[in-house]
């Protein structure tokens, strides 16, 4: 279930569009939805359910000079249902059929997901629990990746105290590496 909330920073979950940049991991903002023509509402607490799934959402992104039609203005696209049909196993006979869009509500992203984005305004956690916990290479490169992604530095903003040692065991072996060769201070 997915709360319905005009202007809703969302991130798709698929490719939907590559000819107009609609890939996997955009960011996009809910603007509308186009309600199941059988639709009835039930007030829960001053907040609508649906008892249907819209059959389209319109979401907006930000910067795209393409239009998909008049009537919704630039940077609209309508996202419609999908559904997919997949078996839980190999040897499985069942079938499993499931109905949604590609996207879901977008508050928070890991390092993985960020990888090769700009951000405005980045609130990187470098912490993953223990603040004493043992400093690994690939705890080391997640906090790299979560600090170079803002596009200003007086737009980063530290989430909580994080443990010195995760940059003072030096460089990552591992992305070193290419680095030495490239240099030339390493051959074949």
């Amino acid at each position: 279930q997915t709360p319905l909330v005009y202007n809703l920073p969302m991130r798709l979950t698929d490719s939907v569009d590559r000819d107009k940049g609609l890939y996997r991991n955009k960011r996009v903002f809910l603007v509308g939805w186009a309600p199941h023509p059988e639709e009835e509402r039930l007030e829960v607490d001053g907040e609508f359910v649906l008892s249907r799934l819209p059959q389209a959402l319109y979401i907006y992104c930000p910067g795209a000079t393409w239009t998909v039609h008049p009537d919704l203005g630039v940077g609209v696209y309508p996202l419609p249902q999908v559904s997919r049909t997949w078996k839980p196993g190999p040897k499985s006979k069942m079938r499993i059929r499931r109905t949604g869009f590609f996207v879901v509500p977008d508050f928070a992203s890991t390092a993985h997901t960020v990888q090769g984005s700009s951000l405005d305004a980045p609130f990187p956690n470098l912490v993953s629990g223990d603040f004493n916990e043992n400093i690994t290479e690939e705890l080391q490169i997640v906090a790299y990746v979560m600090l170079s992604r803002t596009k200003y530095l007086d737009n980063l903003w530290i989430m909580q105290d994080f443990s010195p040692a995760l940059f003072t065991r030096g460089p990552p072996l591992a992305p070193s590496i290419p680095m030495k060769k490239l240099l030339g201070h390493i051959s074949e």
